[in-house]
């Protein structure tokens, strides 16, 4: 596996990754980028907030609007509004 959970730990991603699958060299890689803070998000931000509580509200609540990119197959797609 390309990355270890101790590299995962480090990096703050085990609260906020949804792992399916793994990153071994030659996999696809699809993504999105989130914006949590984008102006007129469909939900509000209250106190300190953890990683997995702004995941988790982007599922429940989030819209295109907190798109910020997407790749498909390691290749950033241009989604121009």
């Amino acid at each position: 596996m390309l990355f270890n959970d101790q590299f995962m730990k480090n990096l703050c991603l085990t609260d906020i990754i949804l792992i399916s699958g793994n990153f071994e060299v030659g996999k696809e890689f699809d993504a999105l980028v989130v914006n949590v803070l984008v102006d007129n998000s469909p939900f509000d931000l209250f106190g300190d907030n953890t990683a997995s509580e702004l995941l988790q509200r982007f599922l429940h609540c989030g819209d295109d609007r907190n798109i910020a990119e997407i790749y498909v197959a390691g290749r950033k797609i241009d989604f121009s509004k």
